[in-house]
């Protein structure tokens, strides 16, 4: 994660530069292009649950539209 505007999916979701996502929904993530390409055929209504690398330790989040 490059940078986090306020009032985004993103920022609710708790997201942080320098965040690495590992996995979105049960998809490894290996690239920003792969990550964008996942989260454009989710259902973001529902959500997707992300697997974060932050500062040497790993934690989940939920990323979801509130649209």
């Amino acid at each position: 994660i490059v940078r986090v505007q306020r009032g985004t999916a993103a920022a609710s979701a708790g997201l942080q530069p320098g965040d690495v996502v590992l996995k979105a929904g049960r998809q490894a993530v290996y690239t920003a292009k792969q990550l964008s390409a996942i989260l454009k055929k989710s259902d973001m209504g529902k959500g997707i649950r992300l697997f974060v690398w932050r500062n040497g330790s790993t934690l989940y989040t939920f990323l979801q539209n509130d649209d």
